[in-house]
């Protein structure tokens, strides 16, 4: 009897001791503190004259970083999104890129569209060996160990809407771009392509990123010059100048053959409010939003976000181009277990994701992703009608046309381009 009753209270003292030893394991996970956030930065422009077209893709990182957290985290860790403001200003992208790195201790930079901020923003990528998402069509002729580019090269955007053109207006071609860096390049490159092509350059001219009182005349020149069509690579504010100039000029000469005009710039969500110039406007990008591309996504991620922040929203080239950079670098750090920038980033070179009906990867040596190509009906309604695409990815050609490094680095500078 004695040594059942030993028993018991032996048994009860074992049992308070787990219980003991709960409470304080309880406590002590109340207590430890929580695991420090990846920190991601966001440099876009909230103000000036791009803020139109880039606070969409801060908009965008905001729903995806939301969305990784409601899913848990990256690697067991909360996202934290670190948002500044280039103003439109390529000077102060590379002062807001110094500091996201050095004082907010992000681990990648998702940032800037006009190539003139790229460009500001490179050699402090680079200087302090980090990681940039660049997620806006360019006019290559640049590559970087330290950046991704998410959107198209000319021979991934320029090239098929030339001969699209050609082959439906003619042969006479105007070119119009805002005053920077990235039009000028395009149009050179327009310009050594025409005349293998059989495409004839009217003139050339340009558009204050800030200041559009040239819009008029530019419309007026562009309507007596006898072109067949306009590439219009105009960014930011200036498209809508320079849509209501040549509106009102269309609009006074119903009877008169009117170029079309196709747009590298413009996308579907800023061309919405913008007159379609009687039916002659068109939209030339990697993506134009399909509904049906998005009902099912197969990455989590995305799919919790599309239910959520960006429900409802058409997703532009630009945005797209941004998840596929998002989801690219995400999956690389999940992968390899480090958001540590030189190996994410060697990681991303070396996978691809399934998405939008392709299989999208970045070139190993020149980290420009493989891209698709559409053209669609400029209308004041969303999804607009697609009147031309590739029939599958197209690789990406920085340096096009057999140039090299070097000659096309004199032509820049020969043209003052760059």
């Amino acid at each position: 009897m004695g040594a059942r009753k030993s028993s018991r209270r032996s048994l009860r003292f074992a049992l308070s001791c787990l219980l003991i030893i709960g409470i304080y394991v309880a406590i002590g996970f109340g207590l430890r503190e929580p695991l420090e956030p990846i920190r991601i930065g966001a440099l876009h422009s909230l103000t000036g004259t791009m803020a139109s077209s880039e606070i969409q893709e801060v908009e965008t990182l905001r729903a995806l970083v939301a969305a990784t957290n409601r899913q848990g985290g990256l690697l067991g860790r909360p996202l934290e999104l670190i948002i500044a403001d280039g103003a439109s200003d390529p000077s102060i992208f590379a002062r807001h890129a110094e500091s996201l790195i050095k004082e907010q201790a992000v681990s990648v930079i998702f940032g800037c569209w006009l190539s003139s901020a790229r460009k500001a923003v490179k050699p402090v990528i680079e200087r302090y060996d980090s990681l940039l998402m660049y997620p806006a069509q360019h006019e290559g002729l640049e590559r970087s160990e330290h950046i991704i580019y998410a959107g198209a090269t000319p021979n991934q955007q320029l090239f098929p809407s030339l001969i699209w053109a050609q082959q439906t207006f003619g042969n006479k071609l105007f070119l119009v771009g805002s005053d920077y860096v990235y039009p000028k390049s395009l149009n050179l490159i327009t310009r050594i392509l025409a005349p293998k092509i059989g495409l004839e350059v009217i003139n050339e001219r340009y558009l204050d990123l800030v200041d559009h009182d040239a819009a008029k005349a530019l419309a007026e020149e562009i309507v007596l010059s006898g072109a067949d069509f306009v590439l219009n690579s105009i960014n930011g504010d200036g498209n809508e100048a320079f849509f209501r100039a040549m509106d009102q000029i269309y609009g006074t000469k119903p009877n008169k053959p009117l170029p079309a005009v196709i747009s590298l710039s413009l996308d579907e969500n800023a061309a919405r409010s913008l007159p379609n110039l009687q039916g002659h406007s068109y939209l030339s990008w990697s993506y134009i939003y399909n509904p049906e591309h998005w009902i099912q996504p197969n990455d989590p991620v995305i799919a919790d976000a599309l239910s959520h922040e960006l429900s409802g929203y058409p997703i532009s080239a630009t945005m797209a181009a941004t998840i596929i950079s998002y989801t690219l670098w995400r999956t690389a750090v999940e992968h390899i277990g480090t958001p540590q920038p030189r190996a994410v980033n060697a990681s991303i070179r070396n996978r691809g994701i399934r998405l939008l009906g392709g299989h999208i990867f970045a070139d190993p040596e020149t980290g420009h992703l493989y891209q698709f190509s559409q053209i669609a009906a400029h209308q004041n309604r969303i999804p607009l009608p697609i009147v031309w695409e590739s029939d599958s990815v197209i690789p990406p050609e920085p340096y096009p046309l057999g140039f090299s490094v070097t000659e096309w680095e004199r032509m820049l500078h020969k043209a003052k381009a760059e």
